[in-house]
């Protein structure tokens, strides 16, 4: 599955087919190849996440891998995340949202509404703003293009 799917979003479905079928075997698939989306993607149940700048060969032994019950990451994702571990980048500010508030964080930065984010999400409009105040001060910023930005630098969207 696409971890950027629109409405609901990756995460948000992967949580909801885990806890639908916690035997479900998922392949997270993402434009971003950065570490922290392997992560999140992997803390809510997938079995594998792949790149897709990943070769084509990749796919196939992706799926292979997920649809027997295997892990997979790709070798050079997987070096990346055990480095940044290593070197305490999964200690930045963004490491440090919950789940919930780095799918309000991502989809604030790519410009959505507190109150779209709510009716995507099924959540309240107070729920999204509650999580909004948390994100800013987890990450100590004062607004929407601070957000952006900080997303930008972290290569969780693209400018």
């Amino acid at each position: 599955m696409d971890l950027a799917m629109p409405g609901m979003g990756g995460l948000e479905a992967l949580r909801r087919i885990r806890s639908h079928d916690s035997n479900a075997r998922v392949l997270a698939l993402s434009a971003h190849d950065d570490p922290m989306h392997a992560r999140r993607a992997l803390r809510e149940g997938a079995l594998g996440f792949l790149s897709k700048r990943s070769a084509p060969e990749a796919l196939i032994e992706a799926v292979t891998a997920v649809a027997a019950g295997r892990r997979y990451i790709d070798a050079s994702l997987a070096q990346e995340l055990a480095l940044a571990d290593l070197d305490g980048a999964a200690k930045s500010p963004v490491e440090r949202l919950s789940e919930r508030e780095f799918e309000v964080f991502v989809r604030l930065a790519r410009g959505a509404t507190v109150q779209r984010i709510a009716e995507d999400l099924k959540l309240s409009a107070s729920t999204v703003g509650t999580h909004l105040y948390n994100i800013k001060q987890k990450l100590a910023v004062v607004n929407q293009s601070e957000l952006t930005l900080l997303a930008i630098r972290h290569g969780l969207i693209d400018a």
